[in-house]
C-alpha cells in the first residue's frame, strides 16, 4: 500500500506540471493516506514481533496509533522495547527529495576549522566586534563579520550569496525533473500493466 500511495505521489507531481493544474490539495491527501499506512505498517509490524501491549482500552480492533501507545505504555512498566520496521520507500516525496539533496550539498560544503571573529573595531563599544567573520564557504572567511564589510568584501560577499542561490536553484530543479520523469515512468507502467489485462 505504502508502495502504490508513494507511486501515486510521483504521478501527482507529473500530472500536475503536464496538465497545468494545481492538485496541491489532491497531493495533500495522498501524503495523509501515505502517512496513515506506514504508521499502519510500523503497528503491524509490532504485532507480528509479538512486542508487548498493555491492556486495550476498548474490545474493538486497536488502531495503529493506539498500538504504538499501548506498546510505550508497556515500555514504561517494564517491557522490552521493540522498534517498529519502516516500508521500504520507492519514491520520495517531492520536499523530502529535495532537502535531502540540499542537505547532502550543504554537508558537502561545511567548514570543518573554528570560524574566526570579526577583526573591525566596534567604536561604539570601544573594543574589538566579538562577532563572527562573514562565511565565504568551506574554511573560507572575510576578516571581517557583515556589519563591518567594506564596500570590496560586501560586492564578494554578495556574489557568493547569488552564486549559491544559482547552484541551489539548479539543484532542486534537477530533483524536480527526476520526479517528473519518475512519475512518467509511473504511469507508462500503471498502463502497461491495465493493456495486459485487458489483452487477456
Amino acid at each position: 500500500m505504502v508502495a502504490v500511495l508513494d507511486e501515486c505521489g510521483a504521478v501527482l507531481l507529473m500530472l500536475s506540471d503536464e496538465a497545468a493544474l494545481n492538485l496541491d490539495e489532491l497531493g495533500e491527501v495522498v501524503d495523509v493516506a501515505r502517512g496513515e499506512a506506514i504508521n499502519a505498517f510500523g503497528a503491524a509490524s509490532l504485532l507480528n514481533k509479538h512486542a508487548e501491549l498493555s491492556e486495550s482500552w476498548t474490545g474493538d480492533l486497536s488502531r495503529p496509533r493506539a498500538i504504538y501507545a499501548r506498546h510505550s505504555k508497556a515500555v514504561r512498566n517494564g517491557a522490552a522495547r521493540v522498534k517498529p520496521a519502516v516500508p521500504t520507500v520507492r519514491f520520495p516525496m517531492a520536499e523530502e527529495a529535495i532537502e535531502h539533496v540540499l542537505d547532502a550539498h550543504q554537508q558537502s560544503g561545511e567548514t570543518s576549522v573554528e570560524r574566526p571573529t570579526c577583526s573591525a573595531f566596534a567604536k561604539s563599544k570601544g573594543r574589538r566586534c566579538t562577532k563572527l567573520a562573514a562565511w565565504m564557504g568551506p574554511n573560507e572567511f572575510l576578516p571581517h563579520c557583515y556589519g563591518h564589510l567594506d564596500e570590496d568584501e560586501r560586492r564578494q560577499y554578495d556574489e557568493r550569496r547569488d552564486r549559491r542561490a544559482e547552484q541551489e536553484r539548479l539543484h532542486r530543479a534537477e530533483v524536480v525533473a527526476r520526479l517528473y520523469e519518475e512519475g512518467r515512468m509511473v504511469a507508462a507502467e500503471w498502463a502497461e500493466r491495465r493493456r495486459q489485462r485487458h489483452d487477456s
